[in-house]
This record gives C-alpha cells, structure tokens and sequence, in this order.
C-alpha cells in the first residue's frame, strides 16, 4: 500500500514549480501565485494571467505609485490578469506611498501588470487544485 500512495503522489502536479525563464514565453497561459509560505501557500493560485512579453517598459498605471514605470527584465515578465481569485496577494516590486499595491489595487480584469518570475507557475486546472 505505501508504494501505491508513493506513485499515485508521484503522478499529481507540482504545484511548488515555479517557471524558468526560458519557459515564460508570449502568449503563455500560466497563474500566479504567493512567492513564499507554506506548502498550501504555494498551491494556492492567486490570479490566472497570458504573458505578454519580456522587454520594454510598463507604465505603472497607479496614481502615487513609488515608481512609474518598470522595465521588463529577464526575471520578469508583462503579464495580462485575466481572472483573480485572491485580490489581497500583494505585488511585488512597487507600493503606493508606503502600502504594497495588491492586485485589488488595479481594479477588475482584465488588467496589464508586471510580475517576477518567482510568482509564475504552469497554469494548472482547477481540478489539479483541488486533488
């Protein structure tokens, strides 16, 4: 019987796995998730995106945003939030006068945000969630 757990635990996602760069291309549907935390932390999916691209420069639509604009790098990418489910995960990388911006923060989607790559993960069906 422990050897039947063991593969059946071996079959299910990993919802740990987070994208590697070269992974995070245009058009990619993936969903994003808390960057640290427990283990149910990182199987919780806060939001479902497509990522847009890789460079250029993202103008931060938030009045009294700490910065204006942000340059997409190679550790992150400009994503477009097509659903959120958790409004309250904090957006890593900028704040609105001393308050970290929340996905709340840039009202319903769909919206365009830049987001590391460290809360990126392979987009997975709702039933992988909740298996």
């Amino acid at each position: 019987m422990p050897l039947r757990i063991y593969m059946h635990l071996h079959e299910l996602p990993d919802l740990t796995a987070r994208l590697a760069s070269g992974e995070a291309a245009a058009g990619l549907v993936v969903d994003v998730v808390p960057p640290h935390g427990s283990l149910v932390t990182f199987a919780t999916r806060a939001a479902t995106a497509k990522i847009l691209g890789s460079g250029g420069v993202w103008t931060v639509p938030l009045a009294g945003a700490s910065q204006r604009e942000l340059t997409v790098g190679p550790q992150s990418r400009l994503v477009e939030i097509q659903a959120v489910h958790a409004p309250a995960l904090v957006v890593p990388g900028f704040k609105v006068g001393c308050k970290p911006v929340t996905l709340a923060a840039f009202g319903p989607p769909p919206f365009h945000v830049v987001l590391p790559l460290k809360i990126l993960a392979p987009h997975r069906a709702c039933s992988a969630y909740l298996t």
